[in-house]
């Protein structure tokens, strides 16, 4: 698992968590701090996540229900993202009682269950690669 904060000058402005999972990366987390929202930090990370890590990457998604979640799905969308999908997959709610997300990725997959294995025993049960 790998930490980063994201500063804006010398402000933290949130941080994100991602995976390394041998062939391909999971973003499991992305938070930016309410008063550093708009100004392009989520941006910032995801130009950060292009530059430095070359295998496929997923994450998961809100299913869009309200303005603010269509508003997530688009930016990823933006960023290279689709959904993989049009199943919510339940990785997260396995473990934690949350509702199904969408599964994304920045590359088309054709094996999705051994992605969907290896995030769930890495993530979400703490096995190893």
């Amino acid at each position: 698992m790998y930490f980063h904060s994201v500063f804006e000058g010398d402000k933290l402005a949130g941080f994100f968590i991602y995976w390394d999972l041998d062939d391909a990366y999971y973003i499991h987390f992305i938070a930016i701090f309410p008063e550093m929202r708009n100004h392009k930090i989520g941006q910032k990370i995801l130009d950060w996540v292009a530059g430095n890590l070359h295998k496929p990457v997923f994450l998961e998604v809100d299913i869009p229900f309200d303005e603010i979640t269509q508003r997530r799905l688009g930016f990823y969308k933006r960023n290279g993202f689709a959904e993989i999908a049009n199943d919510p997959h339940t990785l997260s709610s396995v473990r934690m009682g949350e509702h199904p997300l969408w599964l994304m990725s920045t590359v088309p997959v054709d094996n999705l269950e051994s992605y969907l294995i290896k995030i769930r025993d890495i993530v979400y049960y703490g096995t190893g690669v």
